[in-house]
């Protein structure tokens, strides 16, 4: 078939396989099929925290009749690749063992990427198996239940579970550990254990000095789609406006405005806040209380629901990890001198 086809043309090759109209070739008709195969399995393996090869399989049948169904009524889609990857994301819905589940691979995937550059950094081994703080990765690996009482105890000294934690973790556990069994309990930990009450998202009757928003795992740009990217960029400059205009007119001033509104998306508590801003803690609650109708809290989520309106195939915990790291790495680069120190 000559040259080796893109995604774009690969999936525009699905539509037309599957419209039947047009007369393909058994070596296009095959190329069809194994690239429809090939699309459903490499968005399980994104989207899904546990990924079953026969669950996924039972779906296809489903997704197909979708796509027939688009096919009949419009015909072969203008954006072939984006109308076929958001019909597979939708079939694997089915499969979700909670609304958190499509989330989850994200954060796996992010503390995988992080074992990856610790070892570049030659600061601990593995075999892709296996990891350890020392080259010797023979001998028993401690089982889950061990791995999580070392998180357990370990976590809580930290405020972010960063690089930084996962190394000290291992220095804690010495000894080899199975690295699936590792990123599995790092996630649990993360949504089964903590001691919170307040997300970024909260609402009316929360306890303020138990907030600890979603911390920021960014969402590869490969794995959004292209008017995704557009929404998200145009969508940020509309809100970098607005925060330039809020600053501006807030009675607080524009210096104490932005180290508030910033530090509200961060892990901080009330009295954190209050520390790096020399402000009373009560005031602080004020301003930024899930409570407070003009609060720093309620406009963000304000902008968190226009940012959902947008990216409609995204879960509420994709939007909001998009729109921190979004907002917050323009607001550190517009407000490096505001926000210096700040961590």
């Amino acid at each position: 078939m000559g040259k080796k086809m893109n995604q774009e043309e690969i999936s525009r090759l699905i539509f037309v396989w599957l419209d039947g109209k047009q007369e393909l070739t058994s070596a296009e008709k095959k190329l069809a099929y194994q690239g429809f195969q090939e699309s459903i399995k490499t968005a399980a393996k994104r989207t899904l925290y546990r990924y079953n090869e026969e669950m996924v399989s039972d779906l296809t049948e489903d997704i197909l009749k979708s796509l027939l169904i688009t096919i009949r009524r419009n015909g072969i889609p203008d954006k072939p690749k984006a109308y076929l990857d958001t019909t597979i994301r939708n079939g694997l819905k089915k499969l979700f063992g909670s609304k958190s589940d499509a989330y989850k691979v994200f954060q796996k995937k992010t503390y995988a990427e992080m074992l990856e550059s610790l070892e570049n950094l030659g600061k601990i081994y593995s075999n892709n198996i296996r990891v350890s703080v020392n080259s010797g990765l023979e001998g028993d690996s401690i089982d889950e239940y061990s791995i999580y009482g070392y998180i357990y105890d370990l976590a809580p000294n930290y405020e972010k579970l960063n690089e930084d934690f996962v190394l000290d973790l291992l220095k804690e556990i010495d000894g080899p550990v199975e690295i699936s069994l590792l990123l599995n309990q790092i996630v649990n930990y993360l949504y089964g254990e903590k001691d919170i009450t307040l997300s970024l998202d909260g609402g009316d009757g929360e306890d303020v000095e138990g907030e600890y928003p979603s911390t920021p795992i960014p969402i590869p740009d490969e794995q959004l789609m292209q008017d995704e990217l557009v929404d998200i960029s145009l969508f940020t400059e509309r809100i970098m406006k607005r925060i330039e205009d809020f600053s501006k007119n807030e009675k607080l001033g524009e210096e104490l405005f932005i180290k508030l509104l910033y530090l509200t998306m961060t892990t901080k508590t009330s009295k954190e806040i209050a520390e790096f801003t020399g402000m009373a803690s009560k005031n602080v609650e004020y301003y930024t209380s899930a409570r407070a109708g003009n609060s720093t809290r309620s406009v963000i989520k304000q902008w968190i629901d226009e940012l959902a309106a947008l990216l409609i195939n995204r879960s509420r915990d994709q939007v909001i990890s998009i729109f921190q790291n979004e907002i917050m790495g323009k607001m550190e680069v517009e407000y490096e001198s505001y926000l210096k120190g700040i961590k």
